[in-house]
């Protein structure tokens, strides 16, 4: 591995700016699909430098915050001491694989990835499990540094501290390298977008890259596109239909229950009890008390994406 830049007094624009030079650990698990908060086509945004910047998120700040805490926590546990590594590393024959990792372990050729989640995380620390987001960007540092081993220290707030010790595999690594080496080399050299893959992600990209329209009806050819806008069509239709046999069966079972609390099936409890809510009569407000309205409400602004299918003369006929 070789180190390209000290990362002690970098800015956070310098390092953003820097990543935008390679494939990161955070962005291996979303080139192969398995990051719920990232996807190949933000990734590739991102790269290109046609994604918007993000602010540093309050989970992400706090992570920082507990960093060195959970190091401590590591050495206290293991015995084995870690130090920062305060330096962009990169890949001795892949260029393009980066990666700046969170400790070095001391006397092993191993390294230490540091997370932390909360209680609403539904992976099942305690029986092993390791996100596949993790393990994929573990296997990319060891790909990077030549690490034979990488540990990963996960502290779920509030709930528990876990270490998972992840081996080296070279069959994996190989095939990640892979996976990265074509994204690198066809998508961003090339500047081919993979295409959106339906992610929250990229629903979100795709609000913050284009907020407002033009604004006077300009409509673009998608001609082409029919194809999609059919399926859009039928998707719909079998959402509704499904959500109605959804909502069938529920009236089923509520039927059986009655005014009980609930009921009981094998491997099942129901419960249909009351809930309240408070809301306020936002019309009746802003009839009664315009001015108090007008000092509190908020009006959010959206673009509504909406298929109209044109019906042709001889179909109408």
């Amino acid at each position: 591995m070789k180190s390209i830049a000290s990362t002690k007094n970098m800015t956070r624009e310098e390092w953003l700016a820097l990543r935008r030079q390679g494939l990161g650990g955070s962005d291996a698990a979303a080139i192969l699909g398995l990051n719920p908060f990232a996807s190949p086509f933000s990734v590739y945004m991102d790269k290109v430098g046609l994604a918007p910047e993000k602010d540093e998120s309050e989970a992400m700040w706090l992570g920082n915050q507990l960093e060195d805490a959970i190091a401590k926590r590591f050495e206290t546990e293991t015995g084995m001491k870690v130090q920062k590594r305060n330096s962009i590393l990169q890949h001795p024959e892949h260029i393009w694989m980066l990666a700046n990792v969170d400790r070095w372990v001391v006397g092993k050729k191993a390294g230490l990835e540091i997370k932390t989640t909360n209680m609403l995380n539904r992976t099942h620390f305690d029986s092993g499990d390791v996100p596949s987001y993790f393990h994929a960007q573990c296997l990319h540092y060891m790909a990077v540094t030549g690490a034979d081993e990488w540990y990963l220290a996960v502290a779920v707030l509030g709930r528990s501290f876990h270490i998972f010790r992840i081996e080296r595999n070279e069959a994996e690594i190989a095939a990640l390298v892979a996976a990265e080496k074509r994204f690198w080399e066809e998508n961003v050299m090339k500047q081919v977008p993979p295409p959106p893959d339906g992610s929250e992600s990229d629903g979100n990209l795709m609000k913050a890259l284009y907020p407002k329209e033009h604004g006077d009806n300009l409509l673009v050819p998608l001609f082409g596109a029919e194809e999609k806008l059919e399926r859009i069509q039928t998707l719909d239709a079998q959402i509704k239909s499904l959500e109605r046999e959804e909502e069938s069966l529920k009236q089923a079972i509520q039927k059986e229950i009655g005014d009980a609390d609930g009921g009981k099936a094998q491997g099942y409890t129901v419960w249909w009890r009351s809930q309240s809510r408070t809301s306020l009569d936002s019309k009746k407000l802003q009839k009664e008390q315009p001015d108090i309205f007008d000092r509190y409400a908020r009006t959010s602004s959206f673009r509504k994406f909406e298929i109209k299918k044109e019906i042709r003369e001889r179909e109408a006929a």
